[in-house]
């Protein structure tokens, strides 16, 4: 994994590991809309939103993308954001539910 890959894992791992104790309908309020950040000298895209998965519920999904030359890299994980259970997805976790 690249630099870049890496901070972009690090700064969504910590933002999630942030919205543990936040409300589910609270979590609106800290979603990402395109938003640009730096990540080991790339720009990417950040966005975030929640993801009806059934059986399991919501999932609250951070997602960071940038282009290179040829192809793109995208960063996701989630939580799983129900009031009574919360679990940070890791990104291959995100994969098998069809996410990122």
């Amino acid at each position: 994994m690249k630099k870049f890959e890496e901070e972009a894992h690090a700064f969504i791992n910590q933002y999630i590991d942030g919205l543990i104790s936040v409300p589910k309908n609270q979590l609106s309020k800290y979603f990402f809309k395109n938003e640009i950040k730096t990540f080991g000298g790339k720009e990417f895209v950040v966005n975030s939103w929640l993801e009806d998965v059934s059986p399991l519920g919501s999932i609250f999904v951070v997602e960071a993308e940038t282009s290179l030359f040829l192809r793109s890299v995208v960063v996701c994980c989630g939580m799983l954001a129900a009031d009574s259970k919360r679990k940070v997805l890791s990104q291959e976790e995100m994969w098998e539910l069809g996410l990122g």
